[in-house]
């Protein structure tokens, strides 16, 4: 993590060359892989999408029209992280006897047997991540990864003013409605 944080920073000063090598030493398409593969592990998820800001969003050079569909899978991932994130603020609220509101999202898996029917596991409300520093409730992980690294990088992204087509178009529509 803290390898692909030093390569994010090689990209803050807007120097075309370091981003070109930091960019070739963790392709696009390994980034998107490790997103997919990390659900609920936000803080390699805050590495890889400070990355991606640094390296890719909050850059002077044009993008690639292939780099342009390797962005929007990460705008996707970063999408359902949000839902999961407004998700779990709900479940919060109503668990401290205020009303629910929104519909509710499919964050939680239930699982197949049928004596277990109607039982829930939600990994972000009750599982804490066991670091070299101690226990730290999931909860407290997203909601850093999300306003500390998210916003600024769905920020850079837009900065871009990239073409979206209108599948895309109503994806964002949603997200924005979300926030």
């Amino acid at each position: 993590m803290e390898y692909i944080k030093l390569l994010a920073k090689c990209g803050e000063g807007k120097n075309s060359n370091t981003e070109a090598i930091a960019s070739d030493k963790l392709p696009l398409s390994d980034l998107i892989r490790n997103m997919e593969m990390c659900k609920f592990c936000y803080p390699f998820k805050s590495s890889l999408v400070y990355f991606m800001d640094s390296i890719y969003f909050d850059v002077e050079k044009d993008v690639s029209e292939e780099n342009i569909g390797k962005m929007m899978k990460v705008m996707k991932i970063i999408i359902q992280d949000f839902d999961s994130f407004h998700e779990i603020q709900q479940r919060v609220k109503s668990s401290k006897g205020g009303q629910q509101t929104g519909k509710r999202l499919a964050v939680v898996e239930q699982t197949e047997a049928e004596d277990l029917d109607g039982i829930y596991v939600d990994i972000n409300k009750n599982f804490n991540m066991l670091t070299a520093f101690g226990s730290i409730p999931i909860v407290i992980l997203i909601e850093k990864y999300i306003f500390e690294i998210c916003y600024p990088a769905i920020s850079h992204y837009f900065a871009l003013r990239l073409q979206i087509n209108n599948d895309e178009k109503d994806l964002f529509i949603n997200f924005l409605s979300l926030i």
